[in-house]
């Protein structure tokens, strides 16, 4: 909804909400995914049962996982450390399970529709905890950023926090698992587009023709050392993101 303050258009207002309030969301998500677990697991125990050194497994790991769910500290509204401390233990449970379950199938056949179950169950708890980490480490923006950003807002967004991270003394990057760069992609959905109108949407230019497009792109703008370069591994990385269609998105 568009805001006006004295004739004159401005920012609507962000509610903010605490970490501990996207846990709960995540908690919620981990019990409906136990729940449709235990639905499933048992429908297809009722057509064949299921072996009974794997039931034990399951039992075991579904009862860390609702120790987890029940005993997370979500009542003080912050994060403590008995919180981060049961999602470590979760997924060492995991990591058990998987490695047990894996040893299992190695002298027991396991149906392809509960070996399906199972590992979507396994599947929630990492998601789970993949959410549950970003948000504990996760740090306050100061910028406004529109609902629905373009790429340059993005990327513009990005830029503004990493000044703001810098003056209050944090060192760390943000997305440093994920650099991208920017400038190469958009070289590549340009020349990868004109190679496909002309050889058929299913095919991509050869690695080392790419490569030849960068040294002539970097040769006109006289670019040197500061020009463009790709890996075979990044190339194939751009590649992937085409094909999947995440090449725009920011992270």
């Amino acid at each position: 909804m568009t805001v006006y303050i004295g004739g004159v258009k401005v920012a609507p207002i962000q509610k903010t909400y605490s970490r501990i309030y996207f846990i709960e969301g995540l908690l919620g998500y981990l019990y409906h995914d136990l729940r449709q677990f235990k639905a499933a697991i048992e429908l297809e125990h009722a057509k064949s049962a299921v072996k009974k050194p794997l039931q034990l497994l399951i039992n075991k790991y579904c009862q860390e996982i609702l120790r987890c769910a029940d005993d997370y500290p979500t009542a003080s509204g912050r994060i403590t450390k008995k919180g981060k401390g049961l999602a470590q233990q979760l997924r060492a449970a995991m990591l058990s399970f998987d490695d047990s379950y894996s040893q299992f199938q190695k002298t027991t056949r396991v149906a392809k529709k509960k070996h399906k179950i199972i590992c979507e169950l396994n599947g929630s708890v990492l998601w789970f905890l993949q959410q549950h980490d970003m948000t504990v480490n996760s740090i306050k923006t100061n910028h406004y950023l529109p609902s629905n950003p373009t790429t340059q807002e993005l990327i513009d967004f990005i830029k503004k926090e990493k000044i703001s991270l810098k003056a209050v003394g944090v060192s760390t990057k943000m997305l440093p698992h994920r650099p991208k760069n920017w400038e190469l992609r958009r070289f590549f959905k340009k020349v990868t587009g004109a190679f496909k109108k002309k050889n058929g949407q299913r095919k991509f230019i050869p690695y080392k023709i790419f490569c030849r497009a960068l040294d002539s792109h970097n040769k006109k703008l006289r670019l040197g050392v500061e020009g463009l370069r790709v890996s075979v591994k990044g190339y194939y990385n751009l590649k992937d993101a085409w094909r999947n269609g995440s090449l725009d998105r920011l992270v």
